[in-house]
């Protein structure tokens, strides 16, 4: 082969491999956009929240009363988020806030509380794979934060972690639906202290939420 030839071919085939490189990249590119930047949204779905605790008297340890009980309801609001996208993988921060609707949790210990929760906030990471043109698979995790409300007993604050996954598919240029589950653990909850029983009462609550959401990407 002559030495024009020769660099014909080599020139034909970088151009090939050019081509086919570029066509792999666009291949995680939606066509109806990326998914780098802002984007903001509302979701709702289901909670169940799932409180234990135990009280003792503060000079005999082994006296303890133990109690669990559950209760579901409903949770709604809103979600803040920055995507990165890099190929098929995407890296991202969101931060989002909810209202909760679930009946008190009835807890008979030596004495009696109502635990009751009212909003439910997280500050997590996102980390996926795209696997086609628009669906992205993800999981989550970061801060949890909430409110134990034990009615006349007082409110303390939680701060927990939060793990879970889901999966969201962009079907316009702008926006994107998702469907997602998350674990909320709040570790173990000073509760109040009786003075004139002298005993102590901690909870552990934990949430297990189902929802469902869209996305409005700037």
């Amino acid at each position: 082969m002559s030495g024009q030839l020769k660099t014909a071919a080599l020139g034909l085939s970088l151009l090939a491999m050019g081509s086919v490189s570029a066509v792999a990249d666009d291949a995680y590119m939606s066509p109806l956009g990326d998914w780098n930047g802002f984007y903001v949204g509302g979701h709702a779905g289901y909670i169940n929240a799932k409180t234990s605790g135990d009280e003792f008297e503060l000079f005999d340890f082994d006296n303890r009363e133990f109690d669990s009980g559950s209760s579901g309801g409903g949770i709604f609001g809103a979600q803040i988020g920055y995507n990165i996208q890099a190929g098929e993988f995407l890296i991202g921060i969101e931060a989002d806030g909810s209202f909760v609707d679930v009946s008190a949790v009835e807890l008979d210990l030596k004495d009696t509380y109502s635990a009751d929760y009212d909003w439910f906030a997280t500050v997590r990471g996102r980390a996926g794979l795209i696997l086609n043109e628009n669906t992205l698979i993800y999981a989550t995790g970061g801060l949890a934060f909430s409110e134990l409300d034990l009615g006349e007993d007082g409110s303390f604050d939680m701060t927990g972690f939060v793990l879970g996954g889901g999966v969201e598919h962009m079907f316009t240029a702008q926006w994107s639906a998702k469907v997602e589950y998350l674990y909320a653990n709040f570790g173990e909850v000073e509760g109040p202290f009786e003075f004139d029983t002298l005993t102590q009462a901690d909870f552990q609550p934990e949430f297990h939420i189902i929802r469902a959401g869209v996305n409005f990407h700037f």
